[in-house]
């Protein structure tokens, strides 16, 4: 079993509540399809949090720490996807504003599929997460027990939580639906939401 998992629990905690990229992702979703888009998408994400548990344990984060191309590989398609999500949104918000009214907007209809991939490939993309799981993961756990089931433990804690607090998040989104469904609010939160993506995919390509 993992150790000290109380200082665990109160760690993971304190990130899942810090605002990033995974909040911004769901709150763009859950913006397009509502509550249902946004849990679907928070679960690919979580889901992905498996993934990378795996591969840190399995040593494949040291090779990515160890080997500079293929690391910046596939930090560069991580964030080349998330510019890209931020573009989408970028041209939603010009969509919405251009429509000029503040008419009830019915929240598009979703694929919990598609909500679910782009979560998990959002997720699986991002190799910083590896590598913060290869750092953090290994103080929490016991080095003469079973390292994989560990990091699935801890990661099931991890998803837990963020998908409690995502999943918070898709709620408040779905139950403002009269008030984002204004156009022109709107087009300010895919606006901030767009921007943030294009920040953050940015930042992810020119960090070393």
């Amino acid at each position: 079993m993992p150790e000290h998992l109380t200082e665990y629990l109160f760690a993971v905690t304190i990130f899942c509540l810090i605002p990033g990229a995974n909040t911004m992702m769901t709150i763009k979703n859950s913006v397009r399809g509502g509550f249902i888009d946004g849990t679907a998408t928070s679960a690919g994400i979580g889901a992905g949090f498996f993934i990378h548990a795996a591969v840190s344990t399995c040593g494949l984060a040291l090779i990515l720490y160890h080997s500079a191309q293929l690391y910046h590989a596939i930090k560069f398609c991580g964030a080349a996807y998330i510019i890209w999500m931020g573009i989408q949104s970028l041209r939603n918000a010009i969509k919405n504003n251009f429509s000029g009214t503040d008419q009830q907007i019915c929240f598009a209809q979703c694929s919990i599929r598609k909500s679910f991939t782009e979560g998990i490939v959002f997720n699986i993309l991002n190799p910083k997460t590896c590598i913060f799981y290869m750092a953090f993961l290994p103080q929490f756990m016991d080095a003469n027990g079973n390292l994989l089931l560990q990091a699935c433990i801890l990661a099931g804690v991890h998803c837990t939580i963020f998908l409690c607090w995502q999943c918070a998040i898709a709620g408040f989104v779905h139950k403002a639906k009269a008030l984002i469904s204004k156009a022109k609010v709107r087009s300010r939160i895919d606006t901030v939401a767009g921007v943030a993506l294009i920040g953050l995919g940015v930042e992810l390509a020119v960090s070393d």
